[in-house]
């Protein structure tokens, strides 16, 4: 691997890592968004504190990183996909893991999604499916992302993409039922918070 593979792959995390729900929410609230909640500054943890507008610039933004470290990648190393995919991962351990708030972070499914959505567009499209059905269904953004990001690997699995690819997918979803190993125990306790704006009933 060469040099300008490595500087894309750093270039990845660096993006990734940017604190974007943290900004976002002392910005227009004035607090830390790790303070409230899960503590995760992530979409969901903002949409519940800060409301759907906050929520919804956050997710957007989680989503942008993914997409430009993916597109850096491209434009850097047009010939190799690997380092596109590599990329890909790097932007969501940099989201899980930001040095900016002391190696911790969001749970890097937004992030993912971005950056899977110019890699794996169709199996991108199935997880968001899965995740709007069972999130909205059930009202825990937590269980909809669980089965997203499992949808997605096998997804990946299934689609005639090469063995790295697949490798690389299986990780990504590995890494982000790890991030939230934490929801998952909440939710088998019954004390997940629910996916609702701050003083709005559904």
């Amino acid at each position: 691997m060469n040099l300008a593979a490595v500087t894309v792959m750093g270039s990845a995390f660096l993006l990734g890592s940017i604190p974007v729900g943290a900004l976002v929410f002392r910005s227009a609230r004035g607090t830390d968004i790790r303070e409230l909640g899960s503590g995760s500054v992530g979409a969901s943890n903002v949409f519940r504190h800060g409301g759907a507008w906050l929520g919804a610039a956050t997710l957007l933004m989680d989503m942008a990183k993914g997409a430009a470290a993916v597109l850096l990648a491209r434009v850097v190393c047009p010939d190799s996909a690997v380092v596109a995919e590599w990329s890909a991962l790097a932007s969501v351990a940099g989201h899980i893991f930001s040095p900016w708030l002391r190696f911790r972070g969001g749970k890097g499914a937004a992030t993912a999604a971005g950056a899977n959505m110019i890699l794996h567009p169709a199996a991108v499209m199935v997880a968001l499916a899965v995740f709007c059905a069972s999130a909205f269904g059930s009202r825990y953004a937590s269980l909809g992302t669980v089965l997203a990001v499992a949808v997605f690997a096998a997804g990946v699995a299934v689609s005639g993409a090469d063995a790295h690819s697949v490798v690389i997918a299986i990780v990504t979803a590995a890494l982000i039922l790890w991030a939230h190993r934490g929801n998952m125990r909440r939710l088998l306790r019954g004390e997940e918070p629910t996916l609702k704006p701050p003083d709005e009933t559904w």
